[in-house]
């Protein structure tokens, strides 16, 4: 759904379909826009516009995503920031790099670290600033041998203030699904009162999730399902009514309620918000609709009229563009014959490179920044592998961020993109 509300977000298990780039399925995404209803025309306009590429080696893992929005005269898209993926050597997401758009090139903002337990389950994700490493952000998963169980995130909205909790646990049936839980907020991290959200679920009668595949999708879907969702949601699994009660005044009062609808396909194709006055009304609608091949390619926000008892809208939606895996582009090209490997990554103050080759000739190696310029040459050699103290040519440390290293030989080049944290 289209909101912005964090207790929502982490109490809205029906709100958000699963819907996972390329796991398990021969499609990807590769674009999506979203638009909004201008006040001056009445007409949908082309507001925002992600771009995703993939890993040339894994070509269902996301590489980075270009983010673009709308200027408010022209309409023209323009850069705004794009984020940079980096996966440990088990083909999990362990950090997100943010840069923002500036002067025909990029300058660095934050960074997301993830961290998984010893079950390979995603347990933490921290977000900081570049600039002076503050936490802004951060989010828990907590788990027991059926399903998750609760999870909590922290908001930091000003450098100044501290930032706010929010707290969810969660109740689970025979199958480990989540069937009902609690939500609050609360300034600290140590206090936890009644006041919140209390809600109650049930499912499709073809649902066939469990409390383990919720699992598995939360520890190696979530972050790519955010790129299009905008939203780390709990939520999983054919939700078919969600209802939310609120705590005032020492009583349980119902406010809220999500019902969702699936077609002859087990597909999610409309969520409706209803509000509680006298009777349950209708406030909102999202629906979804797929292409032959089963991709989701639209999704619409509409609101309720009350006066002509009608749905109004769309005023918000969102196009998505799908490739099949098999396709042939740049971002799923055969590996070279020279192989190139380099750790860790990310790196501190040193990078062991190595190569693989069945040729003797010598490999020239260089480092360039994102902007394309040199910033060391580490020389031609016979060597297989060797250690950079990430100094430039004038012997300086460089600064952290985003590099990439090229390898060439015999006229083949090979390139991997390396990143430097404190």
């Amino acid at each position: 759904m289209d909101s912005n509300n964090p207790m929502e977000l982490i109490a809205g298990i029906a709100q958000l379909p699963v819907m996972p780039l390329s796991k398990d399925r021969n499609w990807r995404l590769r674009e999506f826009v979203k638009q909004k209803i201008l006040v001056a025309n009445g007409q949908l306009q082309d507001f925002e516009k992600n771009v995703v590429f993939y890993n040339a080696d894994n070509p269902a893992k996301i590489d980075s995503v270009y983010f673009y929005v709308a200027n408010h005269v022209t309409f023209v898209m323009e850069l705004t920031y794009n984020c940079v993926f980096t996966y440990d050597d088990t083909g999990e997401y362990v950090v997100r790099i943010d840069l923002y758009s500036h002067s025909g090139g990029f300058t660095y903002h934050s960074n997301w670290t993830i961290q998984y337990d010893a079950q390979n389950r995603m347990a933490h994700l921290y977000k900081y600033t570049m600039l002076n490493q503050n936490c802004e952000y951060s989010k828990h998963w907590f788990y027991n041998n059926d399903g998750l169980i609760g999870s909590c995130f922290w908001v930091r909205m000003d450098i100044e203030v501290e930032g706010t909790y929010y707290v969810a646990n969660y109740t689970q049936d025979a199958q480990g699904r989540i069937v009902g839980g609690f939500n609050t907020s609360t300034p600290d991290s140590s206090s936890i009162s009644n006041d919140g959200v209390y809600f109650t679920q049930t499912y499709h009668p073809n649902d066939s999730s469990s409390g383990t595949a919720q699992i598995d999708y939360i520890s190696h879907d979530l972050i790519g399902a955010d790129l299009v969702h905008s939203g780390l949601s709990d939520g999983y699994g054919m939700v078919a009514e969600q209802v939310c009660e609120y705590w005032i005044d020492n009583a349980l009062y119902s406010s809220v309620k999500f019902v969702s609808d699936y077609d002859e396909n087990n597909r999610l194709t409309s969520i409706t918000k209803y509000d509680l006055g006298t009777v349950w009304y209708e406030n909102n609608l999202n629906t979804y609709t797929y292409d032959n091949n089963g991709n989701e390619y639209q999704q619409s926000y509409f609101t309720w009229n009350t006066t002509d008892d009608v749905w109004v809208g769309p005023s918000i939606r969102y196009n998505y563009t799908w490739e099949s895996t098999t396709d042939a582009d740049d971002e799923t090209i055969t590996p070279a014959a020279l192989n190139l490997s380099v750790y860790p990554n990310p790196f501190r103050d040193n990078l062991n490179v190595s190569f693989q080759s069945k040729s003797i000739a010598p490999i020239e190696t260089d480092i360039y920044n994102l902007k394309g310029q040199l910033v060391k040459s580490l020389g031609t050699s016979k060597s297989t592998s060797f250690t950079w103290d990430s100094k430039d040519k004038e012997g300086r440390a460089v600064c952290n961020g985003i590099y990439f290293i090229k390898a060439k030989q015999n006229g083949k080049t090979i390139t991997n993109k390396i990143i430097k944290m404190k």
